[in-house]
């Protein structure tokens, strides 16, 4: 967590420091998740569990492609005729 600037610093070395903290957060968080990869490309049972939740991702997000029609407006009734 960022630390309080202390009361005499000038309000443009608060600002410069705000920034380069900034800037070292999405290098953290690409390792982080390099790491994350790597520990799930050893553990052969998570990583299982990633690709079937990310397909059932992938597969919600692409239903109405998948399925165009209604489920609700079918008739199997009227089906059936010949």
């Amino acid at each position: 967590m960022a630390q309080a600037h202390a009361p005499h610093e000038p309000a443009e070395v608060a600002a410069a420091r705000r920034q380069e903290l900034l800037r070292g957060r999405p290098f953290q968080a690409m390792a982080a998740a390099g790491n994350t990869l790597r520990a799930l490309w050893d553990d052969k049972a998570g990583l299982l569990g990633l690709v079937i939740v990310a397909g059932l991702a992938w597969m919600a997000i692409l239903a109405p492609l998948l399925a165009p029609h209604d489920p609700t407006a079918q008739s199997l009734r009227d089906r059936l005729l010949p």
